[in-house]
Protein backbone atom coordinates (compact mmCIF):
# COMPACT_ATOMS: atom_id res chain seq x y z
CA UNK A 1 0.00 0.00 0.00
CA UNK A 2 2.95 2.70 0.29
CA UNK A 3 3.28 2.77 -3.30
CA UNK A 4 -0.61 3.13 -3.93
CA UNK A 5 -1.03 6.61 -5.36
CA UNK A 6 1.85 9.70 -6.35
CA UNK A 7 2.27 12.52 -4.06
CA UNK A 8 3.60 15.76 -4.99
CA UNK A 9 5.09 18.29 -3.24
CA UNK A 10 7.45 21.58 -3.45
CA UNK A 11 10.98 21.13 -1.74
CA UNK A 12 11.47 24.31 0.48
CA UNK A 13 15.54 23.89 0.24
CA UNK A 14 15.57 24.33 -3.73
CA UNK A 15 11.85 25.68 -4.44
CA UNK A 16 12.25 22.67 -7.31
CA UNK A 17 9.19 20.23 -7.21
CA UNK A 18 9.46 16.35 -6.35
CA UNK A 19 6.78 13.77 -7.03
CA UNK A 20 7.25 9.84 -5.32
CA UNK A 21 4.57 7.41 -5.59
CA UNK A 22 5.40 6.52 -2.14
CA UNK A 23 3.01 7.35 1.51
CA UNK A 24 6.29 7.65 3.17
CA UNK A 25 7.17 10.50 1.09
CA UNK A 26 3.66 12.01 1.79
CA UNK A 27 4.11 11.52 5.27
CA UNK A 28 7.60 13.24 5.39
CA UNK A 29 6.58 16.12 3.45
CA UNK A 30 3.40 16.98 5.45
CA UNK A 31 4.96 16.41 8.95
CA UNK A 32 8.30 18.64 7.56
CA UNK A 33 5.64 21.49 6.18
CA UNK A 34 3.81 21.79 9.64
CA UNK A 35 7.00 22.40 11.26
CA UNK A 36 7.68 25.09 8.77
CA UNK A 37 4.09 26.66 9.39
CA UNK A 38 5.44 26.49 13.58
CA UNK A 39 8.66 28.22 12.66
CA UNK A 40 6.87 30.73 10.45
CA UNK A 41 4.32 31.71 13.14
CA UNK A 42 6.68 32.68 15.52
CA UNK A 43 8.70 34.62 13.19
CA UNK A 44 5.10 36.27 13.05
CA UNK A 45 4.63 36.04 16.47
CA UNK A 46 8.10 37.88 17.37
CA UNK A 47 7.91 40.69 14.83
CA UNK A 48 8.09 43.99 16.94
CA UNK A 49 8.43 42.43 20.37
CA UNK A 50 10.35 43.94 22.54
CA UNK A 51 11.09 41.71 25.20
CA UNK A 52 11.28 38.19 25.92
CA UNK A 53 8.96 38.15 29.00
CA UNK A 54 6.44 38.83 26.58
CA UNK A 55 3.47 36.11 26.09
CA UNK A 56 3.91 36.52 22.17
CA UNK A 57 8.12 35.27 22.61
CA UNK A 58 7.05 32.14 24.95
CA UNK A 59 4.79 31.00 22.36
CA UNK A 60 7.32 31.52 19.74
CA UNK A 61 9.62 29.69 21.31
CA UNK A 62 7.52 26.61 21.51
CA UNK A 63 6.67 26.49 18.57
CA UNK A 64 10.18 26.64 17.71
CA UNK A 65 10.89 23.63 19.80
CA UNK A 66 8.19 21.42 18.42
CA UNK A 67 9.44 22.18 14.99
CA UNK A 68 12.85 21.30 15.99
CA UNK A 69 11.17 17.86 17.23
CA UNK A 70 9.02 17.32 14.03
CA UNK A 71 12.43 17.82 11.53
CA UNK A 72 14.12 14.95 14.53
CA UNK A 73 11.20 12.67 14.31
CA UNK A 74 11.23 13.04 9.78
CA UNK A 75 15.02 12.62 10.09
CA UNK A 76 15.17 9.63 12.30
CA UNK A 77 11.59 7.15 12.16
CA UNK A 78 10.45 8.19 8.44
CA UNK A 79 13.43 8.39 6.13
CA UNK A 80 14.31 5.16 6.95
CA UNK A 81 11.20 3.97 5.43
CA UNK A 82 11.47 5.69 2.13
CA UNK A 83 11.36 3.74 -0.77
CA UNK A 84 14.38 4.00 -2.86
CA UNK A 85 14.55 6.09 -6.12
CA UNK A 86 12.90 3.87 -9.87
CA UNK A 87 16.51 4.94 -10.66
CA UNK A 88 19.41 3.45 -8.82
CA UNK A 89 21.45 6.48 -9.85
CA UNK A 90 18.74 9.11 -8.67
CA UNK A 91 18.75 10.80 -4.87
CA UNK A 92 15.81 11.10 -2.54
CA UNK A 93 14.26 14.69 -3.12
CA UNK A 94 16.00 17.42 -1.90
CA UNK A 95 13.89 17.97 1.57
CA UNK A 96 13.95 13.98 2.29
CA UNK A 97 17.72 14.35 2.88
CA UNK A 98 19.41 14.11 6.03
CA UNK A 99 22.09 17.04 5.53
CA UNK A 100 18.74 19.56 5.03
CA UNK A 101 16.59 17.97 8.12
CA UNK A 102 19.75 18.07 10.15
CA UNK A 103 20.20 21.80 9.14
CA UNK A 104 16.36 22.46 9.76
CA UNK A 105 16.25 21.08 12.74
CA UNK A 106 19.18 22.69 13.82
CA UNK A 107 18.18 26.54 12.45
CA UNK A 108 14.95 25.32 15.03
CA UNK A 109 17.07 24.88 18.05
CA UNK A 110 19.49 27.85 17.22
CA UNK A 111 16.34 30.45 16.73
CA UNK A 112 14.78 28.91 20.17
CA UNK A 113 17.77 29.51 22.19
CA UNK A 114 17.84 33.22 20.98
CA UNK A 115 14.96 33.93 22.70
CA UNK A 116 17.11 32.35 26.06
CA UNK A 117 20.15 34.60 25.24
CA UNK A 118 17.30 37.71 24.75
CA UNK A 119 15.13 36.55 28.21
CA UNK A 120 18.82 36.33 29.72
CA UNK A 121 20.41 39.94 28.57
CA UNK A 122 17.24 41.68 30.22
CA UNK A 123 17.42 39.92 33.69
CA UNK A 124 21.09 40.34 34.06
CA UNK A 125 22.72 36.74 34.42
CA UNK A 126 25.93 36.50 34.40
CA UNK A 127 27.82 37.41 30.97
CA UNK A 128 29.72 33.91 31.51
CA UNK A 129 26.47 32.59 30.89
CA UNK A 130 25.31 34.67 28.37
CA UNK A 131 29.00 34.08 26.01
CA UNK A 132 28.74 30.36 26.85
CA UNK A 133 24.65 30.17 25.11
CA UNK A 134 25.84 32.57 22.54
CA UNK A 135 29.00 30.05 21.34
CA UNK A 136 26.29 27.07 21.44
CA UNK A 137 24.65 29.28 18.45
CA UNK A 138 27.48 30.07 16.72
CA UNK A 139 28.32 26.68 16.26
CA UNK A 140 25.77 24.88 15.91
CA UNK A 141 24.53 27.46 12.78
CA UNK A 142 28.06 27.04 11.76
CA UNK A 143 27.44 22.99 11.35
CA UNK A 144 24.28 23.84 9.88
CA UNK A 145 25.93 26.15 7.53
CA UNK A 146 28.21 22.86 6.39
CA UNK A 147 24.93 20.84 5.85
CA UNK A 148 23.17 23.60 3.25
CA UNK A 149 26.53 24.38 1.62
CA UNK A 150 25.54 21.93 -1.05
CA UNK A 151 22.22 21.92 -0.95
CA UNK A 152 20.20 22.98 -4.78
CA UNK A 153 19.33 26.30 -4.95
CA UNK A 154 20.15 26.76 -1.25
CA UNK A 155 22.36 29.89 -1.67
CA UNK A 156 20.42 32.16 0.06
CA UNK A 157 19.99 29.86 3.00
CA UNK A 158 23.51 29.39 3.73
CA UNK A 159 24.32 32.82 3.65
CA UNK A 160 22.22 33.08 6.51
CA UNK A 161 23.07 30.49 8.32
CA UNK A 162 26.44 31.59 7.90
CA UNK A 163 25.92 35.37 8.88
CA UNK A 164 24.31 34.34 11.79
CA UNK A 165 27.11 32.24 12.69
CA UNK A 166 29.21 34.91 12.42
CA UNK A 167 26.91 37.16 14.71
CA UNK A 168 26.50 35.15 17.77
CA UNK A 169 30.24 34.45 18.26
CA UNK A 170 30.43 38.27 18.10
CA UNK A 171 27.97 38.11 20.65
CA UNK A 172 30.05 35.35 22.90
CA UNK A 173 33.56 37.61 22.70
CA UNK A 174 31.16 40.41 23.47
CA UNK A 175 30.01 38.82 26.75
CA UNK A 176 33.06 37.42 27.90
CA UNK A 177 34.84 40.69 27.58
CA UNK A 178 32.11 41.62 29.93
CA UNK A 179 33.07 38.20 31.66
CA UNK A 180 36.61 39.58 31.99
CA UNK A 181 36.45 43.29 33.08
CA UNK A 182 34.13 41.85 36.29
CA UNK A 183 37.27 39.57 37.22
CA UNK A 184 38.89 42.91 36.72
CA UNK A 185 40.82 41.64 33.87
CA UNK A 186 41.00 44.86 31.93
CA UNK A 187 43.69 43.61 29.05
CA UNK A 188 41.63 40.62 28.43
CA UNK A 189 38.34 42.37 27.80
CA UNK A 190 39.24 45.36 25.63
CA UNK A 191 40.84 41.96 23.71
CA UNK A 192 37.85 40.44 23.61
CA UNK A 193 35.76 43.26 23.04
CA UNK A 194 37.89 44.52 20.40
CA UNK A 195 37.08 40.53 18.47
CA UNK A 196 33.29 40.99 19.09
CA UNK A 197 33.31 44.28 17.18
CA UNK A 198 35.11 42.98 14.54
CA UNK A 199 33.18 39.42 13.85
CA UNK A 200 30.02 41.96 13.96
CA UNK A 201 31.49 43.95 11.29
CA UNK A 202 32.08 40.64 9.13
CA UNK A 203 28.77 39.20 10.05
CA UNK A 204 26.50 43.12 8.91
CA UNK A 205 28.97 42.30 5.46
CA UNK A 206 27.95 38.42 5.37
CA UNK A 207 24.07 39.15 6.45
CA UNK A 208 24.46 42.01 3.69
CA UNK A 209 24.66 39.12 0.92
CA UNK A 210 22.09 37.20 1.96
CA UNK A 211 19.86 40.12 1.75
CA UNK A 212 21.12 40.86 -1.68
CA UNK A 213 20.62 36.78 -3.02
CA UNK A 214 17.98 36.46 -4.97
CA UNK A 215 14.75 36.87 -4.29
CA UNK A 216 16.42 40.24 -3.07
CA UNK A 217 14.97 41.37 0.52
CA UNK A 218 14.22 45.67 0.48
CA UNK A 219 15.25 45.62 4.34
CA UNK A 220 18.87 47.04 5.49
CA UNK A 221 21.02 45.04 7.64
CA UNK A 222 20.02 47.48 10.27
CA UNK A 223 16.65 46.94 9.65
CA UNK A 224 16.94 43.00 10.55
CA UNK A 225 15.57 43.05 13.91
CA UNK A 226 17.68 40.09 15.34
CA UNK A 227 20.79 41.81 13.73
CA UNK A 228 20.30 45.19 15.21
CA UNK A 229 19.72 43.88 18.91
CA UNK A 230 23.07 42.18 18.57
CA UNK A 231 24.65 44.59 17.00
CA UNK A 232 24.07 47.13 19.98
CA UNK A 233 24.60 44.47 22.61
CA UNK A 234 28.30 43.82 20.73
CA UNK A 235 29.07 47.49 20.90
CA UNK A 236 27.88 48.54 24.58
CA UNK A 237 29.86 45.91 25.57
CA UNK A 238 33.25 47.46 23.89
CA UNK A 239 32.02 50.69 25.37
CA UNK A 240 31.77 49.58 28.88
CA UNK A 241 35.16 47.71 28.27
CA UNK A 242 36.80 51.13 26.95
CA UNK A 243 34.95 53.37 29.21
CA UNK A 244 36.28 52.05 32.31
CA UNK A 245 39.72 51.40 31.25
CA UNK A 246 40.22 54.93 30.66
CA UNK A 247 39.16 55.70 34.10
CA UNK A 248 39.97 52.61 36.51
CA UNK A 249 42.80 49.56 34.81
CA UNK A 250 44.59 51.92 31.90
CA UNK A 251 45.84 48.43 30.66
CA UNK A 252 46.58 47.73 27.17
CA UNK A 253 44.64 44.83 25.48
CA UNK A 254 45.73 41.23 25.90
CA UNK A 255 48.04 40.10 22.86
CA UNK A 256 45.70 36.84 22.07
CA UNK A 257 42.25 36.53 21.89
CA UNK A 258 40.50 35.29 25.13
CA UNK A 259 39.16 31.72 25.01
CA UNK A 260 35.55 31.22 25.23
CA UNK A 261 33.50 29.74 27.89
CA UNK A 262 32.37 26.06 26.77
CA UNK A 263 29.06 25.97 25.07
CA UNK A 264 25.83 25.31 26.59
CA UNK A 265 22.46 24.92 25.29
CA UNK A 266 19.07 25.32 27.18
CA UNK A 267 16.88 25.38 24.12
CA UNK A 268 15.80 21.46 23.41
CA UNK A 269 13.92 20.09 20.40
CA UNK A 270 10.24 18.73 21.80
CA UNK A 271 9.58 15.18 20.83
CA UNK A 272 6.64 14.86 18.55
CA UNK A 273 4.86 11.65 19.03
CA UNK A 274 3.08 10.06 16.32
CA UNK A 275 -0.60 8.78 16.97
CA UNK A 276 -1.10 5.37 17.64
CA UNK A 277 -3.01 3.67 14.30
CA UNK A 278 -6.55 3.40 13.96
CA UNK A 279 -7.80 0.20 15.07
CA UNK A 280 -9.46 -0.38 11.87
CA UNK A 281 -6.75 -1.61 10.07
CA UNK A 282 -6.62 -4.96 11.14
CA UNK A 283 -5.25 -8.15 9.28
CA UNK A 284 -8.57 -8.63 7.34
CA UNK A 285 -8.61 -5.25 6.22
CA UNK A 286 -5.06 -5.39 4.99
CA UNK A 287 -5.74 -8.86 2.92
CA UNK A 288 -9.06 -6.84 1.26
CA UNK A 289 -6.32 -5.30 -1.15
CA UNK A 290 -4.93 -6.92 -3.82
CA UNK A 291 -1.54 -5.68 -4.23
CA UNK A 292 -0.74 -7.98 -8.04
CA UNK A 293 -2.73 -4.85 -9.34
CA UNK A 294 -0.58 -1.93 -8.21
CA UNK A 295 0.75 -0.03 -11.45
CA UNK A 296 3.62 2.33 -11.35
CA UNK A 297 1.52 5.94 -11.73
CA UNK A 298 3.26 8.32 -14.42
CA UNK A 299 5.27 11.16 -12.65
CA UNK A 300 3.24 14.81 -13.45
CA UNK A 301 4.08 17.10 -16.00
CA UNK A 302 5.63 19.69 -13.21
CA UNK A 303 7.63 17.27 -11.09
CA UNK A 304 11.38 18.75 -10.90
CA UNK A 305 9.75 22.30 -12.11
CA UNK A 306 11.28 25.29 -10.17
CA UNK A 307 8.31 27.44 -8.49
CA UNK A 308 8.29 31.10 -7.74
CA UNK A 309 8.09 32.28 -4.75
CA UNK A 310 5.08 34.55 -3.71
CA UNK A 311 5.49 38.12 -5.13
CA UNK A 312 8.04 36.70 -7.77
CA UNK A 313 6.63 37.78 -11.30
CA UNK A 314 8.86 35.74 -13.01
CA UNK A 315 7.63 32.20 -10.58
CA UNK A 316 3.80 32.63 -12.15
CA UNK A 317 0.78 31.75 -9.84
CA UNK A 318 3.04 28.57 -8.46
CA UNK A 319 4.15 29.85 -4.82
CA UNK A 320 6.23 27.39 -2.64
CA UNK A 321 7.00 27.72 1.04
CA UNK A 322 10.34 28.21 2.82
CA UNK A 323 12.22 28.69 5.79
CA UNK A 324 13.21 32.08 5.24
Amino acid sequence: LQALAMFTWSNTSSGRVSSKQDAAFELASWLENVGIWKVKRAAWLLEGVQSAEEEASKEAFTLLKAAAGLNHYVQDHVLPLLLPPANAAAAQPGDMRNNVLQAYNTQCQCEAQEIVIQRAVEKGNSPHLVAALCRDVAEKLKGAHGMALHVDGGDKWTKYLGGKATLYLAMAHAFNARHHLKEEKAAEALRAGAEGVRLAEEAEKQLGEFLKAEPKDKQHVHEVPFFHRALADVRLADKKVNSENSFIYYAKPADEVPSLPDAKQLATATDFTAPERSGKWTTVAYDGFDASKLQELPVPPHADKKLGRAGDKKGGADFFCTLL
